[in-house]
């Protein structure tokens, strides 16, 4: 079994959006993956920062024969209905066998999409 995840990026200010990137990766339990990461350049309180973070990472938690239990490093919203909970605080999902799991950014003008299928 191994897990496919397609991210995209998403902007409300472009009809233009980014092309969905797919990775196909290995399960392994108690493993961290790192699936996004967003390198920040910029100002903050008056001075120039330059920093990484993390957008989307998780480690598995349970595996069993038709899906895995992950836990995320950050909150996200999982959708059916392409909605966003801005307020969500859950960071544990099931992937299974029979539907695809797709996690938002908890962001509003901007963000990234995430679908999880198991293969």
């Amino acid at each position: 079994m191994q897990l496919s995840i397609t991210e995209s990026e998403w902007s409300g200010w472009t009809n233009s959006q980014s092309e969905p990137k797919t990775t196909i990766y290995d399960i392994e339990l108690n493993k961290k993956y790192v699936i996004n990461v967003y390198h920040f350049k910029g100002y903050s309180n008056w001075e120039y920062v330059e920093y990484d973070e993390e957008i989307f990472s998780f480690e598995i938690t349970e595996i069993n024969y038709a899906s895995i239990k992950i836990h995320t490093f950050q909150y996200l919203s999982a959708s059916r209905t392409g909605s966003i909970n801005l307020l969500s605080e859950d960071q544990d999902f099931r992937v299974s066998m029979i539907e695809p799991l797709t996690l938002k950014t908890l962001t509003m003008d901007a963000g990234w999409t995430f679908e999880l299928k198991l293969i």
